[in-house]
């Protein structure tokens, strides 16, 4: 969807961090109404992190194996 602003690893580190903390807060918030049983953890912010780069480096792989270009997802 936008291939040059989330090509590099510093952008993706940050979405990846403001998504995963928006979620464990959305969390945090329902417990603290008696929504849900869900807690705020900070390992899951942690792991959930690690996944997102591992998910990156993964797709950084395949496409300098496959050598992809950016617009091949684009519906046309």
């Amino acid at each position: 969807m936008w291939p040059n602003q989330f090509s590099q690893a510093r952008p993706n580190i940050i979405l990846g961090g403001l998504t995963t903390l928006g979620i464990e807060t959305l969390q945090l918030l329902m417990s603290f109404f008696y929504l849900g049983n869900r807690t705020f953890d900070v390992n899951d912010l942690i792991l959930n992190i690690v996944g997102y780069l591992i998910g990156f480096g993964l797709y950084k792989i395949s496409k300098s194996i496959f050598k992809l270009s950016p617009d091949v997802f684009q519906i046309l």
